[in-house]
């Protein structure tokens, strides 16, 4: 059957002898992987099927939490945005400008667990720009509603090496 040979090929990866570690922790994440981006499991070279199986299915993954990120962060700007003679809010609306943000400004916006938050909870992350100069990362936001309150909060606000901003 094809579980005993992916049972084989598993024990054949874990123990090196077919080049290592696989970037899955199990045949049946590779078979998932498989079942969610409609590619056919592979029975003969299967190393290398997982590796090519890992890539696509990365970028499917990646895809779909910038179609929810896109989705949500719409509907977030169309709530709170909000800006001045000085300031102007931008919504992050992928996970890579989630990733370049948190570099620039040298905290953990950048793990992607911000990214999941946006597009799985009641989440916001906005960034705070200089009117005149809006492509140069400032200030990150992240803020939620709450529910108890029936208000928004800032929870983080934020400028590089996460100080707080002195002139907003």
């Amino acid at each position: 059957t094809v579980f005993c040979e992916l049972k084989y090929y598993w024990s054949m990866l874990v123990s090196n002898r077919y080049g290592g570690n696989s970037t899955f922790n199990s045949p049946f994440d590779y078979l998932k992987a498989c079942e969610e981006t409609n590619i056919e499991p592979e029975k003969k070279d299967f190393y290398k099927h997982m590796a090519t199986t890992h890539k696509a299915w990365q970028l499917w993954k990646d895809s779909k939490l910038n179609e929810k990120i896109a989705e949500k962060q719409t509907a977030n700007k169309a709530k709170i945005f909000f800006e001045d003679e000085n300031f102007t809010m931008v919504f992050p609306m992928t996970a890579a400008e989630f990733i370049a943000e948190g570099e620039a400004l040298n905290n953990c916006l950048g793990w992607n667990h911000y990214a999941d938050k946006v597009a799985n909870e009641d989440r916001i992350v906005c960034f705070v720009r200089h009117k005149n100069d809006v492509n140069k990362p400032y200030v990150a936001c992240d803020i939620y509603f709450s529910n108890h309150i029936e208000q928004y909060i800032i929870n983080q606000f934020y400028e590089v090496n996460n100080r707080t901003p002195k002139d907003v």
